[in-house]
């Protein structure tokens, strides 16, 4: 049943996503920095917290990898405001108001 649910609300997001990018105005650059901020901060995380913290044992890397995903929603907020042209610096005031 679980399973079910998750498959479920995969593929909402996934409509939802979809639709928005379609459908709303500048939707496909917003989602285009959107994925952007996904790959800027969830990858170095997944490089730094698990394959060099948690596989090869050093800690340092590790919370490093864990800092660098939770940063993912200023990412967001700057990437976001500069695939919507927006001048860089309001971007970065923007990804400094939502850490």
């Amino acid at each position: 049943m679980e399973l079910l649910k998750g498959i479920t609300l995969l593929l909402a997001a996934l409509t939802a996503f979809s639709l928005f990018s379609r459908f709303a105005p500048y939707g496909t650059k917003a989602m285009g920095g959107l994925a952007s901020a996904a790959v800027a901060s969830f990858l170095v995380e997944a490089i730094h917290a698990y394959i060099s913290g948690d596989f090869l044992g050093i800690d340092f890397l590790r919370e490093t990898g864990l800092a660098a995903g939770s940063m993912g929603g200023p990412a967001a907020a700057a990437l976001v405001a500069l695939a919507l042209g927006a001048n860089p610096v309001f971007a970065i005031v923007a990804a400094i108001a939502t850490i």
